[in-house]
């Protein structure tokens, strides 16, 4: 005992190697804090590569629901997208999973989860952390503006191959799904407006301008239209006769002639038949009496006359003499006398007044004064059949304001204003804008158009108008930008129901008025260049057609009837048509200069040089059938509203 605590007293005197034991006992904690903080570094690591791939996932997957819901390709394109950004190896994790759903009407939601197995920590029982993280990608926008100019045309009719209905039914749908899914992406702040413009050879602005600004629009009107000639003409009275009657009549004493018969009975006598009388005998001239005066129902005089002459007859009948005539008793004696009457011929004379009666038309451009049409009142001009009245209607088309021609290669000149996307119109009349009169426009020549008229046509014959014979369709009306809630769709969807199929093709038309409604600094500037939040607006023109540019000179549309007024030129069909792409393409550039997106879309047509010209950058799209236009109208919309991260 007294050995073993000596041993010890010494120890504790003996401070030798005292530190490595020490240290020794301190390795192992330190152990455990170093292979934490590797272990629980990779951890952190792949949590961050896990959620950046969660996140890339589900944007990819909400940019995936064309229509709003969340499909099985939807899922399938998140799941892709996850796989790619976090292979299942990564870090060495095992378990690996990524659930991913639709969350409202605009949102992906997902969880991901993996195990990372431990490097150090494994030695002190901890084998492998488990890590999980979410993300939600939302689809959402600001301000936006968007236009639709529509090709309304009549190829619109047809149907495309595969498609079990016709182009224009397709562009309806496609419209409307294009918007529930820009409204779905809608901020509870933004401000998201629609406007629409079919076009075809012209557009239906009269009543956005009229309501707008009446003054836009000009008080005359320019058009090729006729003046109906009359010459002057005299027609005969009109004598109408009435029933001749008899006055004053005067008879003589019955006498028996030499003629009897014997062996008649008084009541047999006096059946005989009488026999004819003489044929009467004028005995005095015709004398006219002035019976009165009248007017009649339309305003003309009326005279009526007698013609009235006096006539003599002799006439006739069988008589038995009673017993106590001298004459025997049985004899039945053919009796005479004179009979004097007058004779009454009543007759009317109406005075015809003396008329202009139609000779011809001349036909020759003629100009207006529509002022009563602007406030809308009717106008009535001789244009109709052998020139009768015919009450000028405006059915909301318009020719444009003056224009300049120039050729196809040249820059478009400073007054040509049908081409200025915001020149507000001035007191000077070659900035207004003109009414079409469709019903009272006639071509002068009956293959409308075959030759150019400089000078009036002086004709019998009767062309009808271009209104009556399709050549100045005129669209749906156009639709200014409004903001349409989802509560207000179907007044929105009703709209572009009503579109309707008709007409040649002139793309300059449909995009100087879908750029002049979006503009900024345009007609409209008042409305278009703010929102009532204060952010910017991005300004969108979605341009569909089915084909490429069909001006024809013959039609009267929106630059007016070309053959007589020669407002856009070209000495041949040929340069007509390229000087038409010009104007086309010179508002495409005003469009793009003014910040507006340009995306074109050819539907059951090829994707020519024009629209991609137009186009702004790469926005420039094909799609043959309906399908397709589905997915290329849902791909801008998704490009149009902001996809974002929401958690």
């Amino acid at each position: 005992m007294r050995k073993s605590s000596a041993t010890l007293q010494r120890l504790r005197r003996n401070q030798k190697g005292n530190v490595m034991y020490m240290t020794a006992g301190l390795l192992v904690p330190i152990l455990a804090t170093m292979g934490a903080g590797v272990d629980l570094g990779q951890a952190y690591m792949a949590k961050s590569r896990l959620q950046q791939a969660c996140d890339a996932g589900v944007l990819s997957g909400r940019r995936a629901m064309a229509d709003g819901t969340y499909t099985t390709a939807s899922r399938d394109a998140a799941n892709r997208m996850f796989n790619f950004n976090y292979s299942s190896d990564e870090y060495s994790s095992t378990g690996r999973s990524f659930t991913s759903s639709q969350r409202g009407a605009n949102e992906v939601t997902a969880t991901a989860t993996a195990t990372i197995p431990t490097i150090v920590m494994h030695a002190f029982g901890t084998s492998s952390i488990p890590i999980t993280v979410s993300c939600t990608a939302k689809l959402e926008t600001s301000n936006a503006d968007i236009m639709f100019v529509l090709d309304t045309t009549g190829s619109m009719a047809s149907t495309n191959s595969g498609d079990s209905v016709n182009r224009i039914t397709a562009l309806k749908t496609e419209v409307m799904a294009f918007y529930d899914t820009v409204m779905a992406a809608q901020s509870d702040t933004s401000q998201i407006r629609f406007g629409a413009v079919p076009y075809s050879v012209n557009v239906h602005v009269g009543e956005v301008l009229r309501a707008a600004n009446p003054n836009w629009i000009s008080d005359t009107a320019e058009l090729p239209s006729r003046t109906a000639n009359f010459v002057p003409y005299d027609p005969p009275d009109l004598t109408t006769y009435g029933s001749v009657f008899y006055t004053n009549p005067v008879y003589g004493t019955w006498a028996n002639t030499s003629t009897y018969q014997t062996g008649y009975t008084q009541t047999a006598c006096n059946n005989l038949g009488a026999p004819a009388g003489t044929t009467p005998v004028a005995t005095s001239g015709v004398t006219t009496v002035t019976t009165g005066t009248t007017t009649d129902a339309q305003g003309r005089t009326v005279f009526t006359y007698e013609n009235r002459q006096n006539f003599s007859q002799t006439v006739y009948r069988w008589y038995r003499a009673s017993s106590n005539n001298t004459s025997p008793n049985n004899r039945c004696y053919k009796q005479s006398r004179s009979y004097n009457y007058r004779k009454n011929t009543p007759y009317s004379v109406t005075q015809t007044p003396s008329i202009m009666q139609f000779q011809n038309y001349t036909y020759q451009a003629m100009t207006y004064d529509v002022s009563n049409i602007i406030s809308g009142s009717p106008m009535v001009v001789q244009t109709g059949t052998n020139g009768t009245n015919v009450t000028a209607s405006w059915n909301g088309c318009i020719m444009e304001r003056d224009t300049v021609d120039f050729a196809s290669g040249d820059f478009p000149p400073a007054d040509a204003y049908d081409l200025d996307i915001d020149l507000v119109p001035t007191s000077n009349d070659q900035t207004k804008w003109k009414v079409l009169l469709p019903n009272i426009a006639h071509p002068s020549a009956s293959n409308y158009g075959s030759f150019q008229t400089p000078t009036p046509v002086t004709t019998t014959s009767n062309y009808a108008s271009y209104a009556a014979n399709g050549g100045a369709v005129c669209p749906t009306a156009v639709r200014k930008l409004a903001a349409i809630p989802v509560a207000q769709r179907a007044t929105f969807a009703n709209y572009i129901n009503s579109l309707q199929p008709g007409g040649n093709t002139y793309h300059d038309v449909g995009m100087v008025w879908g750029a002049r409604l979006i503009s900024p600094s345009g007609i409209f500037a008042s409305e278009n260049a703010t929102a009532p939040n204060g952010n910017a607006i991005s300004r969108h023109i979605v341009f569909m057609t089915d084909g490429e540019l069909v001006p024809a000179k013959g039609i009267y549309g929106f630059q007016g009837q070309e053959y007589e007024m020669e407002r856009v030129g070209g000495a041949n069909n040929t340069e007509f048509v390229a000087r038409h792409e010009a104007r086309f393409q010179a508002v495409c550039n005003a469009a793009r200069a003014r910040n507006i997106t340009v995306w074109v879309v050819s539907f059951g047509t090829t994707l020519n040089s024009s629209m991609q010209a137009c186009a702004s950058g790469d926005k420039a799209f094909q799609a043959n059938n309906q399908a397709q236009l589905h997915a290329q109208f849902q791909s801008i919309a998704s490009q149009i509203t902001r996809l974002r991260l929401s958690e």
